[in-house]
């Protein structure tokens, strides 16, 4: 098995800005993705799922923004499956 060139997994803290109405709140939440930078995982559809279902109620129905401020505390868990990619 050659897992060398494969990309690592990583654990942040990220800092999210959204908006509810003419409103915009922050919230600090736990990710686990193969991003390196806040750019990246706004480009991400599936960490943006997983940040819009933590962020916003299963049931709103108006226009869902949100924005990655800032992400830290970077931790290495490992390295992506084959079936990840």
């Amino acid at each position: 098995m050659d897992y060398d060139d494969l990309p690592h997994v990583y654990f942040y803290t990220v800092d999210v800005s959204f908006k509810k109405g003419k409103t915009t709140y922050n919230r600090t939440v736990k990710l686990v993705t193969k991003c390196r930078t806040p750019g990246e995982v706004m480009r991400d559809p599936i960490s943006m799922e997983r940040i819009r279902k933590l962020v916003y109620a299963k049931k709103y129905k108006g226009q869902k923004h949100v924005m990655i401020r800032r992400m830290y505390n970077e931790v290495q868990l490992g390295k992506v499956t084959k079936k990840a990619l």
